[in-house]
């Protein structure tokens, strides 16, 4: 729990691993030009990519932080499942403003162009103001939770579950989809998954692709149909995907199972996950030097170039008592 693992390049090298969070799992992460954000349920942590911490915000107790956002390039916006959100600065490490929310449980956060959007738990999209957080317009997506959602252009695609009565929720197969410049819905998506999450492509075209929790992965047009010879599998090995995202390229798509591996996917073996990557940093190797030669017949030969075996039951002068010492993060 809390534990944060990179990996490098298309052939998945570990780059770094570090804990995170030591009480809270990881709710969402962002990648800064200087560090990477962490977002827990009531925690902001902001690491260097090799581990080292650059700050830590703690936040109200009542706080349980779900979605991330940056909003520019010194400022995030934070909500959760509380009838509130946060925007915080990043350079002076302080909440800058706290937005109330009429309708609890942001669990989603998009932002496109001028347009600023809000996924809740009750199955709602909210288009918002950045500015001031207030409602400019809702769509009802489902009856019940909604699960996922993305936006390109002037459409907006989102599954989730509906609400069955006294069955409970049951997993849409019909995508909503919406046309921004009118404000509502069109012909909705009907696709042979079980939709959980999904994500635009656009590459040549708005491409969607919707992952299933078994994983199944299906691409269509959001306003075209949905082809059943256009579905494939993640090998997951009877795990169910927990994640799912697409590279900044979109030359790459990375499922994550709940056996703790990440699936990477890609029609070229170079990949690249940036337009324009910069030189990554990695750790320099571990040098261990002979031992060098010692000679006896020299009067001012240091004692402490002799390696000596630490004993456990005898006490050394370099250790403080717990009353004077505390713990200190790395």
């Amino acid at each position: 729990m809390g534990h944060v693992t990179s990996f490098f390049g298309p052939t998945m090298v570990r780059h770094s691993s570090f804990q995170a969070n030591t009480a809270d799992d990881i709710r969402q992460i962002h990648s800064l030009e200087t560090g990477v954000l962490f977002l827990s349920k009531c925690n902001l942590k902001c690491h260097t990519r090799g581990g080292l911490v650059m700050f830590d915000y703690p936040m109200d107790e009542g706080a349980d932080m779900h979605s991330l956002l940056m909003t520019d390039n010194n400022t995030v916006l934070m909500g959760g499942l509380q009838n509130y959100a946060v925007e915080f600065d990043l350079n002076a490490m302080q909440e800058t403003q706290k937005f109330n929310v009429e309708v609890p449980g942001v669990a989603i956060m998009r932002q496109t162009g001028r347009f600023f959007f809000c996924g809740h738990t009750s199955g709602k999209i909210t288009l918002r103001d950045l500015r001031s957080f207030k409602t400019e317009h809702e769509f009802d997506a489902f009856s019940g939770s909604l699960s996922d959602f993305d936006v390109h252009g002037n459409l907006l695609a989102a599954c989730g579950f509906s609400s069955r009565g006294m069955n409970g929720l049951a997993c849409d197969r019909f995508l909503m989809v919406f046309d921004l410049r009118m404000m509502r819905a069109v012909t909705p998506l009907q696709v042979h998954v079980d939709p959980l999450f999904l994500r635009f492509i656009p590459t040549y075209t708005s491409r969607l692709a919707i992952i299933s929790q078994t994983g199944q992965c299906q691409f269509c047009e959001p306003t075209g149909l949905a082809n059943m010879a256009d579905i494939f599998h993640v090998n997951a090995g009877g795990q169910v995907l927990m994640s799912f995202d697409v590279s900044s390229s979109k030359q790459a798509l990375a499922f994550g199972d709940s056996g703790g591996i990440v699936h990477l996917w890609s029609d070229a073996p170079e990949v690249s996950f940036n337009d324009y990557s910069r030189e990554s940093e990695f750790a320099l190797p571990c040098i261990v030097d002979s031992l060098p030669q010692l000679d006896w017949n020299h009067d001012l030969l240091p004692l402490s170039l002799i390696p000596t075996p630490l004993t456990s039951t005898e006490q050394l002068l370099s250790d403080w008592s717990s009353a004077m010492a505390t713990p200190s993060p790395r």
